[in-house]
């Protein structure tokens, strides 16, 4: 629908002057402005110029309305998104047009002519139908509890400033949320609040945010940010202020009811477009930078460049020869907060994941020993059937195992691994998470530029994950 039409507007179409005349007196008066013309064949050049929600057609007899014409007129109604109401009675020469040749023809209502109370009528129902239609539009776009944009309407977005070559820039947010008593509060309708909380601050940094979206599987935020020009320098150091002031804003945040006393990190990546060669790469680069601040504890912002000096820091203490004699498998994994039975449904597999923030849960047998890993998206189809039926066979390693070997296991590739103890159990390493485990010492000096110095522990140190990003 064309941005700010006019909802109640009319084209009357007729070669009678004398009805258009008055037709044109009569809706005016009662607030439907009216656009009259007398040339049929310029029907769809008018509609395109003065964007009318309605066309009232004189299809009588001797009117030069044929069907075909009313016909050629619909087929191009439909790209200008136009309601054709037909006007009917006897010509002047007494004939008349069958009226099922119009609704075939493309006619949407048929109005006798001096009906002006039906003609009324209809025209307040075209009217409220197309508010309520240019309302639904809008929610479509909005998720309907917290505000935010959906992901559709937020790459729509991304990707209109791209093309536009206006300065941008993405802000990349990850809450975290330290263990509860509770694992129920850690799942989709903690982020739901948090997501509420999120869009109030979001809105205070107009027009500098121009849309933001959530992910309630993780409980990240990305907001596309507009920025001046000036350089990627001067872009980053403006978006960065931008992410510090929502970081701030939200540790000012209270969030509601059983929520309120759940402790949040909010860390931050940005990444703007001049170092970015598509809007998925401008994406990536914001959510590594955003990752990048989690690895260092939380509640800070990180630019991409920071990211990348970074980067080359955790390449050198992921690599098999980085002094890591003393690092097992026991050291990397996240613990495993809860199981399923073997003999467990889908239904219930479902209903855990809808609870918590797992992506993944360890399925047992009878004597508890571990059967294999059952993935939130294996949780499809018939919910009836046992969680043993669809869960995936992920590689193993013991408690002890290297960190050589873990390595190793996860460049052949495989992303995920199953640490066991005996035959239980015990926690998960992803590949795209290794690198949560703290740098040796001689790496310190390397990790400056992040503007922290008490970030790192000695090699071998146990990182306890976040329960909420399990």
């Amino acid at each position: 629908m064309p941005m700010n039409r006019d909802l109640t507007s009319v084209l009357a179409v007729s070669t009678d002057g004398e009805l258009l005349a008055t037709v044109t007196r009569f809706l005016s008066a009662v607030g439907y402005p009216t656009v009259a013309l007398r040339d049929p064949s310029q029907v769809s050049l008018w509609a395109a110029i003065h964007q009318p929600a309605v066309a009232l057609i004189d299809t009588r007899s001797g009117t030069g309305v044929t069907t075909s014409r009313l016909r050629e007129i619909w087929q191009q109604a439909a790209d200008l998104d136009l309601t054709l109401l037909a006007w009917i009675g006897p010509a002047s020469d007494g004939e008349e047009v069958e009226l099922s040749s119009l609704v075939e023809a493309g006619a949407d209502d048929l109005i006798e002519v001096g009906a002006w109370g039906e003609l009324l009528a209809r025209l307040r129902t075209v009217a409220r139908l197309r508010e309520f239609e240019s309302r639904l539009s809008q929610q479509c776009q909005l998720d309907h509890v917290s505000r935010l944009a959906t992901e559709e309407r937020f790459e729509q977005s991304l990707e209109s400033a791209w093309n536009n070559g206006a300065p941008l820039g993405v802000v990349h947010v990850r809450f975290d949320a330290a263990a509860s008593r509770d694992p129920g509060l850690l799942g989709k309708d903690l982020w739901q609040a948090v997501f509420v909380a999120a869009a109030k601050i979001v809105q205070q940094l107009a027009p500098r945010a121009l849309c933001a979206t959530g992910d309630l599987r993780d409980g990240s935020l990305k907001l596309l940010c507009a920025l001046d020009e000036g350089g990627a320098e001067s872009a980053e150091r403006m978006l960065k202020q931008l992410a510090e002031q929502l970081r701030s804003d939200f540790e000012k945040t209270r969030l509601p009811g059983p929520f309120a006393g759940v402790p949040l990190s909010v860390s931050c990546g940005v990444a703007v477009r001049e170092q970015a060669e598509s809007p998925a790469e401008l994406l990536a680069n914001a959510r590594d930078a955003a990752l990048c601040a989690q690895r260092q504890g939380g509640n800070l912002v990180v630019t991409e460049e920071q990211w990348r000096a970074n980067e080359e820091l955790l390449r050198a203490a992921m690599a098999p020869d980085a002094l890591y004699l003393t690092t097992s498998a026991g050291h990397l994994m996240k613990p495993f907060s809860w199981t399923l039975r073997q003999d467990e449904s889908l239904r219930r597999a479902e209903n855990l994941f809808q609870q918590t923030c797992a992506d993944s849960v360890p399925v047992l047998g009878e004597g508890h020993e571990y059967l294999g890993l059952l993935l939130r998206d294996g949780v499809e189809g018939d919910l009836s059937r046992h969680v043993s039926e669809v869960c995936e066979q992920i590689p193993t390693v013991k408690l002890n195992t290297s960190f050589d070997e873990v390595f190793a296991l996860l460049m052949q590739p495989n992303e995920r691994l199953v640490v066991l103890d005996g035959e239980r159990p015990v926690g998960l390493i992803r590949a795209d998470e290794i690198a949560l485990l703290d740098q040796p010492p001689q790496f310190r000096s390397l990790d400056s530029s992040l503007g922290t110095d008490s970030l790192m522990v000695p090699a071998g140190s146990l990182v306890v994950a976040q329960a909420a990003s399990l």
